[in-house]
């Protein structure tokens, strides 16, 4: 009985967000309101706002190549494994540009008894691009689910990725090969030397 409500409301959800006409369809706000996905019951329960910005936390605490490692992995990751961080990106992104402004970012931990220096701190940590906004790419990166990018084949599929000569190390030749469109020699210098410093 139990299953068959929580399918029913499932439905209810579904058909609602299958309206053609944009202003009988609910927001991505109004969506979350849903009983189904509120339900802790449900197969798929959203995680609450303050899990996510635990997850945000915990990422920009992160090394620099920890983070390009995630990052490579949420990339790599089916839209079905990435379903919650996408519906709440949407709803943090609240003017639809595709990246959350820091006042975005505030907006939505409004209320949560965080400290506003923090709030800046984490945002600051997450734009990797140091653009000034969080990217849907780095958004995803750094809410996604440890259980995803522990596993062993993703972390052993980055790897190989990142050793390009193949000889079962990575070296800085490597990552500079690997990531040298997206990162200069000594800030790829500093993540090795990061890394190491932790060691």
């Amino acid at each position: 009985l139990c299953l068959k409500s929580s399918l029913c409301a499932l439905g209810n959800l579904v058909c609602s967000l299958l309206v053609l006409d944009p202003k009988k369809r609910p927001t991505a706000s109004e969506a979350l309101k849903h009983p189904w996905l509120r339900n802790s019951a449900s197969p798929f329960p959203l995680k609450p706002k303050s899990v996510i910005y635990d997850s945000l936390k915990e990422f920009s605490s992160f090394s620099e190549l920890k983070k390009v490692v995630i990052d490579m992995i949420a990339f790599s990751m089916s839209t079905k494994d990435l379903e919650d961080s996408t519906l709440w990106f949407r709803v943090i992104d609240k003017d639809n540009s595709g990246s959350i402004s820091l006042q975005e970012f505030r907006q939505a931990l409004k209320g949560k008894g965080i400290n506003e220096d923090m709030i800046s701190n984490v945002f600051e940590k997450i734009d990797q691009d140091h653009n000034g906004t969080i990217t849907f790419s780095e958004f995803l990166a750094a809410t996604l689910d440890k259980t995803k990018y522990l596993e062993d084949c993703r972390l052993t599929a980055v790897f190989k990725k990142l050793d390009t000569d193949h000889d079962g190390k990575i070296s800085l030749s490597d990552l500079t090969d690997a990531l040298g469109e997206w990162y200069s020699v000594s800030e790829i210098e500093k993540m090795i030397h990061d890394v190491q410093s932790k060691s």
